[in-house]
């Protein structure tokens, strides 16, 4: 039997680049997301992505954020 699993994994506080970052230092730090030796995904998030990634999030998060918060946290509430 096949199945997809849809699960809500959080979302930042808000569309500052800081909570981004502090998001996605969270995120991909969790073993369970990127699946490798704990040295190397540090490496990869903290000398990489979070030097990276954050400030282009945070403006793509702008342009679909909803006044009252993240739109897939309040979506998501609702159910």
């Amino acid at each position: 039997m096949k199945g997809v699993l849809l699960v809500n994994l959080g979302s930042p506080d808000s569309t500052t680049t800081s909570d981004v970052r502090e998001y996605l230092d969270e995120f991909l730090m969790d073993g369970r997301v990127i699946d490798l030796p704990k040295w190397f995904r540090t490496f990869l998030v903290k000398g990489i992505i979070l030097k990276t990634r954050p400030k282009r999030s945070a403006a793509a998060d702008q342009t679909i954020w909803w006044e009252a918060g993240s739109p897939l946290v309040l979506l998501c509430e609702q159910f």
